[in-house]
């Protein structure tokens, strides 16, 4: 049986409660949020809640790879 790397790409967006005094202070805690966690899984505190999740796989990607066993 041969082996294949399949890249599956998601665009997503959640939602998540921010507390900060003006909207920009918001926005940048989101930012650090998405680079410190990068995925769907942010701390409780901040409530994440799905809104939207979209998928697809390119098979121009999709490559044969050496069977380790």
């Amino acid at each position: 049986m041969k082996t294949y790397s399949v890249p599956i790409f998601f665009e997503e967006r959640v939602l998540v409660t921010i507390k900060a005094e003006t909207q920009e202070q918001a926005e940048e805690q989101a930012e650090n949020l998405a680079y410190d966690y990068g995925g769907t899984d942010y701390p409780k505190e901040y409530k994440q809640d799905f809104d939207y999740r979209n998928w697809s796989i390119q098979n121009t990607h999709i490559e044969e790879v050496q069977d380790e066993n």
